[in-house]
């Protein structure tokens, strides 16, 4: 059986996921201020299974990357938007600025529904993109060889920080326009 869950940005019970398979979105994406899913749950990319829904919709070569315009696109589901979360929570609260634990607190119905769409969209479109890959081998064997096992080498590139030599840089994107 499968279970989709909304790992709130304080979830830090690990314990309870060991052994199970991660399905994120952007999993190593920061947006905004907010640490990317493997790092605020605190997990190490080469302990657990996971798949990335986004870096998959990558793969196959999709033009945009956001979760809820790929739920739409590929799933047609009707979504709601984050900002349109954030719009009525303004409405309810009077406040300008907003985040989801406002929502949560004002609109609780509305801001668990979303979440829990967002966990179930996750979810639909990871089974989506594998079956297309599936129909496509070179691209799911880029994603499983190449972009999947590049993720914590990543993760490590990141917690070490990396030098780089700026003029190298500089003539390699001279290069690839």
């Amino acid at each position: 059986s499968l279970r989709a869950q909304f790992l709130p940005a304080d979830h830090v019970d690990v314990e309870e996921w060991e052994g199970t398979r991660l399905i994120c979105h952007g999993g190593l994406e920061y947006v905004k201020d907010s640490p990317p899913d493997i790092r605020r749950l605190h997990l190490n990319p080469r302990q657990i299974e996971f798949d990335d829904t986004m870096l998959m919709a990558y793969v196959l070569g999709k033009s945009e990357l956001s979760l809820k315009t790929l739920e739409e696109t590929e799933l047609g589901l009707d979504v709601m938007r984050y900002d349109e979360l954030m719009r009525r929570t303004k409405l309810a609260t009077g406040k300008k600025k907003v985040d989801f634990r406002d929502a949560l607190a004002a609109l609780p119905e509305i801001a668990k529904r979303y979440a829990m769409d967002d966990a179930a969209g996750t979810l639909l479109l990871e089974r989506e993109l594998r079956r297309q890959m599936e129909a496509d081998p070179p691209s799911l064997s880029h994603y499983e060889t190449l972009d999947k096992p590049l993720v914590p080498v990543l993760f490590d590139m990141e917690d070490a920080g990396i030098l780089i030599d700026q003029i190298k840089l500089r003539e390699v994107s001279v290069e690839l326009r």
